[in-house]
């Protein structure tokens, strides 16, 4: 979309390009239609007046499409989807991180590399096997995202 369409849904000209990254994003994950619906304009520009960052958007398009998976849902990927992921995806951006929560963020990486590439690949391959069913017909890289997202639930879990 152009500087001008976007100036219609009332999108500054200088959030233009970050907005065509949402709008390109999530047209790549749901194919389809090329633009965005009013609702989703609308979402957007409150989002951008709120401070939201086009990375925390993205990264909670794609919480969505992994939990949209696991959940088999049929209704058309839209920015509501995000919606609810928006705020964990905010919660967790390193830049809001309490210092506790980045000490325990690099504990947790720390034993991740202490583990060595067999405990790593035990994790790994538990992870597959409570995913199971789900895994099967999805890209490698979906595969690696939702297995990654299993490991790091099992470790939260273990954690308390």
């Amino acid at each position: 979309m152009d500087t001008a369409t976007w100036a219609t849904w009332g999108i500054p000209p200088e959030w233009v390009d970050d907005a065509e990254d949402i709008r390109a994003h999530l047209v790549h994950l749901r194919g389809g239609t090329v633009f965005l619906s009013p609702r989703d304009g609308a979402l957007l520009l409150r989002w951008f007046e709120e401070g939201v960052s086009a990375g925390h958007v993205l990264a909670a398009l794609e919480r969505a499409v992994r939990a949209r998976r696991k959940s088999r849902a049929r209704t058309p990927l839209s920015l509501a989807s995000a919606r609810p992921h928006l705020a964990h995806v905010q919660l967790l951006a390193p830049e809001t991180l309490g210092a506790e929560v980045r000490q325990l963020r690099e504990r947790c990486e720390s034993l991740w590399q202490d583990l060595g590439s067999d405990g790593q690949e035990g994790l790994r391959q538990a992870a597959m096997a409570r995913l199971g069913d789900l895994l099967v017909g999805l890209e490698p890289a979906e595969i690696e995202a939702l297995v990654c997202e299993e490991i790091q639930a099992s470790v939260r879990n273990t954690l308390g």
